[in-house]
């Protein structure tokens, strides 16, 4: 039998997907309409937010820890407001759902493990002097808020027609370390941070601007221009030279002392084999998984390997595990199969490793004992070492 081994990294799929949430704006001033005559006209300048800029991307990947920005893009929405009487000028942002738990007020991502986004509050910008009342705090987020929370309240000075630039940042942010691989961002969720704008008069209900109300995270849609985010630095182990290309010969064994399929690993004892992959000077917390796939048939899914003999495989078995590894497609990009055979680690710094696999003949399932005839035969494993 002979193995023909490399190490690839890999990410994993998250174990877990998270609910879309959606968070409504609701601004408890909003109610009736106003007089005619003292109505304020707002409208959006554009049909949705705009970006403003490209992509920001962190380009030191040694420093990356929980709580880091590793892409922003800021994004802005465009009103304009045409005064007939002096008055007020509201963003909110309110509602329930999009509230988690994690410090760093992000929401967490499909598709992209221990990933979260959020959006950052940045000062709006009015054409004209205006008396800010209240604002919310400057490079805070805002995406995973309940209740209803008002976010800018300013008056105009004089009787003038403005316009307002809406800004904000949409950040990606790491909430897990351990869980992050970095990689081709992409947004599989449909959360909604929603704000709605708002003139006022004195005396007077508040008037929704036309067209505004908007998903903050509407830039994430269908760009054609999302980051690729950087990949955390990994612990890894060196793997020995000479353990990653082996050649294994099995000794001679009788046609009858072939073990049936499904049989105990102690019936297939006779002429069995044990060879070793040997890892040394492994860095302090290094986690890996190792995967098998068939050579001979990589899209193989089963528990022993091919040989080209319609009455005899091979089975393998990792250290002294009772049973026998499961081949499949080797691991690729974000795509890791769940038919791991060894994981090992956390290791200690500077440790060597040694992970013993043993190789059996095995009479393939529904195959008479007397089916099988002396001869050669022979197999060849592919090994992925990933760290996950």
């Amino acid at each position: 039998m002979t193995l023909f081994l490399h190490t690839h990294r890999a990410s994993r799929q998250p174990l877990r997907a998270r609910l879309a949430a959606l968070v409504l704006v609701l601004l408890a001033a909003l109610a009736a309409t106003a007089p005619a005559s003292a109505q304020q006209t707002c409208y959006a300048m554009a049909a949705t937010p705009q970006a403003k800029g490209s992509w920001g991307v962190a380009s030191n990947a040694s420093t990356l820890r929980n709580g880091s920005v590793v892409a922003s893009l800021q994004g802005l929405a465009l009103f304009s407001i045409t005064q007939r009487s002096v008055g007020a000028y509201t963003i909110g942002i309110g509602g329930s759902g999009n509230v988690d738990s994690n410090s760093y007020g992000a929401l967490p991502l499909t598709g992209m493990p221990g990933l979260g986004v959020r959006t950052v509050w940045l000062p709006t910008e009015f054409s004209t002097s205006m008396n800010t009342l209240s604002q919310w705090p400057n490079q805070q987020p805002f995406s995973n808020l309940g209740g209803n929370i008002g976010l800018l309240a300013a008056r105009s000075t004089s009787l003038t027609n403005y316009t307002a630039i809406n800004n904000y940042r949409i950040e990606l942010v790491v909430l897990d370390i351990n869980a992050y691989r970095g990689g081709a961002f992409v947004y599989r969720d449909n959360y909604q941070v929603l704000l709605q704008h708002a003139t006022h008069i004195d005396g007077a209900a508040a008037v929704g601007c036309q067209g505004g109300i908007y998903n903050t995270l509407k830039l994430l849609e269908g760009q054609s221009s999302l980051p690729v985010l950087p990949a955390p630095v990994l612990p890894t182990c060196r793997f020995d030279a000479s353990s990653l290309n082996q050649n294994v010969t099995l000794d001679g064994v009788a046609p009858e002392d072939v073990a049936a399929y499904g049989a105990p690993r102690t019936a297939g004892s006779a002429g069995e084999k044990t060879f070793h992959l040997t890892a040394a000077q492994c860095e302090a917390g290094t986690r890996f998984n190792v995967y098998f796939t068939d050579a001979k048939q990589p899209a193989s899914t089963t528990d022993y390997l091919s040989t080209g003999r319609a009455a005899v495989g091979m089975r393998l078995y990792a250290g002294n595990a009772t049973t026998a590894v499961r081949y499949g497609p080797a691991p690729t990009g974000n795509e890791v199969p769940s038919n791991v055979a060894v994981q090992a680690g956390p290791t200690s710094a500077n440790q060597s490793l040694d992970l013993p696999f043993t190789v059996q003949h095995v009479r393939l399932q529904g195959v008479p004992p007397e089916s099988v005839v002396p001869g050669q035969v022979s197999a060849a494993a592919t090994v992925t070492v990933v760290y996950p």
